[in-house]
């Protein structure tokens, strides 16, 4: 006999994201493993948090996202909570600085991990409740056509290229304004994915900085199609870690969103230096692109992403 689990999940018929679409394939899954209970009908989804009560304190309610999930055991009320918000949550962090769930929450997975961070606000009692997870393109797309295109092409532009979102994308990435452009090509808005990802594939390497918080779509959709992602060290981890030089290309220099978003004339040139080091090393490249590529497959390219999720939360103790 199946356990019955409730799962919350706001969900309007409008998607934008990724991420909406795979918590509907995780649900999927999910069915096929436990009796399950869906509470997801929220016409607001993508406007406004989703009032949940949940059974181990039905006299309030936690304010939950779209971006957000959280998996009931009908029969323990235990809690795990996935989140891809890049910030901090009513339900990502809240609930577990409140003594009425806090006992209750088992695992919460967030996609935005900063290890320092989060022990800073659970005042160093998380132990192993918090858990790095993955993050996600901005939409679904043919990342695999995308990439067999690129992998056909001879003859790479050699600078490094960058797109933002926003009306401005330079805003919060002031670097993407100070590039010498004899090395570096972009800067402007995304626009429509089609024109910007035909456009992408045709550049050597791909530059990445922090947006609202320190991983971005752009980053997953680099390795998805094959491009080499240059970016400063990551602070923020995912499971398992992307390492510096082996995943994507990296300066030794670490910023966390707040500094990426004030950097000057020094931190431009310190991208530009690493990109002429390692431009003409077609042995590193190669590397670093098998490594970028095997790691999205591995992890996060369509139902692999979902059991792995599956996995880092541990749903076999649930069966």
């Amino acid at each position: 006999m199946k356990r019955k689990i409730i799962i919350h999940n706001p969900k309007s018929y409008r998607y934008r994201k990724y991420y909406n679409v795979f918590f509907d394939h995780l649900i999927k899954k999910l069915h096929t493993k436990f009796d399950v209970i869906e509470n997801r009908d929220w016409p607001y989804a993508h406007e406004k948090p989703f009032p949940v009560k949940l059974m181990c304190n039905d006299a309030s309610t936690a304010g939950l996202l779209e971006c957000e999930m959280i998996l009931e055991n009908f029969d323990t009320k235990k809690l795990k909570i996935l989140s891809v918000c890049d910030l901090y949550t009513d339900v990502n962090l809240r609930l577990f600085n409140s003594d009425q769930y806090k006992d209750y929450i088992e695992t919460v997975l967030i996609s935005q991990f900063n290890r320092k961070s989060i022990e800073h606000h659970t005042y160093g009692m998380n132990g192993t409740i918090y858990k790095p997870w993955i993050y996600f393109p901005s939409g679904v797309y043919n990342f695999d056509k995308l990439y067999r295109q690129r992998q056909k092409k001879k003859n790479l532009i050699d600078k490094f290229y960058f797109r933002g979102s926003g009306v401005n994308p330079g805003e919060h990435r002031p670097l993407v304004s100070l590039f010498d452009q004899k090395l570096f090509y972009g800067g402007g808005s995304i626009g429509n994915f089609d024109t910007y990802s035909e456009e992408a594939i045709n550049y050597a390497v791909g530059f990445s900085c922090a947006g609202t918080a320190q991983f971005c779509y752009r980053d997953i959709e680099y390795m998805a199609m094959g491009i080499l992602m240059l970016r400063f060290r990551y602070i923020n981890e995912m499971e398992p870690q992307l390492i510096p030089n082996k995943h994507y290309i990296s300066t030794d220099e670490i910023f966390d969103t707040h500094e990426e978003h004030h950097l000057n004339d020094k931190h431009a040139r310190m991208i530009e230096n690493k990109f002429l080091q390692i431009k003409n090393n077609y042995d590193f490249l190669e590397y670093i692109s098998k490594n970028a590529r095997s790691y999205y497959l591995n992890y996060i390219h369509k139902n692999i992403g979902i059991q792995h999720t599956i996995d880092i939360l541990n749903l076999d103790q649930w069966y």
